[in-house]
């Protein structure tokens, strides 16, 4: 009896566990479904807007001029890689990812903290 009631323990417990972690790629689908599919401005007026697509494109905008690319999540879901970039294809950087919210991107470029909201 106090076996079965082990067991039993045991197992809701393991259960519980396994379904409580959460795997690094696990993320990555949340990061994706939160930062897609809007364009991202930035509070202070003075980088380009930001959008990154569903399927993987990217572009920015800025004076009335877009640019585009690719972009992914990279394998540690820690930074926004930026690829195949501008006219000839060649611009390449990463974003390190800071923050992601419903309305707030915060990214790290060249040491400094940018924050994005949604466009208006």
């Amino acid at each position: 009896m106090i076996g079965v009631k082990f067991a039993k323990w045991a197992v809701g417990l393991g259960l519980m566990v396994g379904f409580s972690c959460q795997n690094e790629k696990d993320v990555q689908p949340k990061i994706v479904a939160s930062l897609t599919e809007t364009w991202w401005c930035d509070n202070q007026s003075i980088l380009p807007d930001q959008y990154f697509g569903a399927e993987g494109n990217y572009r920015q905008r800025q004076n009335g001029q877009t640019q585009s690319g690719q972009w992914k999540i990279a394998d540690d879901n820690k930074a926004i890689l930026i690829s195949n970039f501008g006219v000839n294809g060649e611009g390449t950087w990463s974003y390190g990812l800071k923050d992601l919210q419903t309305d707030k991107l915060v990214f790290t470029f060249y040491g400094a903290d940018n924050s994005f909201g949604k466009c208006q």
